[in-house]
């Protein structure tokens, strides 16, 4: 029976070097991700490698684990005690997943390792490519397939996966009402306004800037001034029964772009109030707005906790913080959503990036592959 152990290095090749030293040449890459908090110590990715070997192995981050461990008895043994934990919560987590029946044909093991450096779950990538072992027949073909045959079926999943809604999407003939909702630090209000001049002024479109943040000091202060600049009627409603009046009275505005506050874990009646009353507009498109910076699990979390407000698609905002770009369209896929524009920084409207399917895959691979080769 083969074995399985993962390694701990700053890069994937020096990994899967080791092991190979180790256990042999003809050892296999399986898995390769960053690490977490807890194992940042060890190195920057956790590779899991398979060899031919019948003996049952320790796996290299099982023995650490216990040599950490048996120093847990100093002063703060229980937060080493609980980063073990975790470790070992992770390292199950990746045996379990790639038991027999969800193994990749070797030709397969690279491109996955760079997938799941980029951050796209391991759920995601195993879809993935068992459609494409499936789409190019790897497991009964006598010839292994190029790393270039293997990228164009991954591209070709993925794009017929992927929904993109370019910028408002809706017909630029009718009124259109769009809301932007999310986290306190994601960059709505930016968004708001790079949108703003994008499609309202350039395009000559009657617009109208509306607020409703009035939980922040100065925050519809800020929109208000990026109003002005814009030269764009601006519009406070406190309430929530203070927008159904702005509503009707900016009733002849083409565009309606309405500004939401970020709501913390403390305001779920002020979430439960404002998602109510935009849901009672059937008009009112909304577009949720989440950084690119995080992972896929805590994006996920975001996407539930503002599920109230009906989200119909979604913009991410820091892309130029990151290279890691598997967590945010993981996010994407998982849900189905179409994504609507991409901010690569604060400039308006020059950072704004409209979605389209050539521009996510290449995000994604030219991620990878540098996080791959960190």
């Amino acid at each position: 029976m083969a074995n399985q152990r993962t390694y701990y290095s700053n890069s994937v090749e020096s990994a899967v070097a080791q092991a190979r030293q180790e256990l042999g040449e003809e050892t296999l890459l399986v898995d390769a991700g960053p690490t977490g908090e807890a194992e940042r110590h060890l190195g920057a990715y956790a590779v899991l490698v398979e060899s031919g070997s019948d003996e049952p192995e320790t796996p290299t981050g099982l023995s650490r684990v216990h040599e950490a461990s048996s120093s847990s008895s100093a002063p703060g043994g229980l937060d080493a005690i609980q980063s073990e934990l975790s470790r070992l919560s992770i390292l199950v987590g990746s045996l379990t997943a790639h038991s027999p029946g969800f193994g990749y044909v070797p030709e397969m093991n690279e491109v996955a390792a760079q997938l799941g450096a980029s951050g796209l779950p391991h759920t995601l990538i195993r879809q993935i490519l068992e459609r494409v072992e499936r789409r190019l027949g790897l497991r009964h073909s006598p010839e292994p397939a190029t790393e270039s045959q293997i990228r164009r079926g991954i591209a070709a999943e993925l794009e017929s996966m992927l929904a993109v809604s370019p910028g408002l999407g809706g017909d630029e003939g009718r009124r259109r009402v769009v809301a932007f909702v999310g986290p306190p630090g994601a960059g709505k209000t930016t968004t708001l306004a790079k949108l703003a001049m994008r499609y309202g002024i350039a395009g000559r479109i009657p617009s109208v800037i509306v607020s409703t943040d009035c939980y922040r000091i100065a925050a519809s202060e800020q929109l208000r001034a990026y109003a002005s600049i814009l030269g764009l009627p601006f519009a406070l409603a406190e309430t929530p029964g203070a927008l159904s009046r702005v509503m009707v009275e900016q009733r002849q505005k083409d565009l309606v772009f309405i500004d939401t506050p970020g709501f913390g874990p403390r305001d779920q009646d002020f979430l439960d109030e404002w998602s109510s009353k935009l849901n009672s507009h059937s008009d009112i498109q909304v577009y949720l707005v989440l950084p690119a910076t995080a992972r896929c699990e805590d994006l996920l979390a975001a996407y539930r906790r503002w599920a109230l407000f009906h989200p119909t698609r979604l913009i991410f905002t820091h892309m130029d913080e990151t290279e890691f770009h598997g967590g945010w369209l993981g996010l994407a896929l998982t849900t189905g959503l179409p994504i609507s524009c991409l901010c690569f920084g604060q400039g308006v409207p020059e950072d704004l990036e409209v979605a389209s399917k050539p521009l996510l895959l290449q995000l994604l691979f030219g991620g990878a592959a540098r996080a791959a080769n960190a």
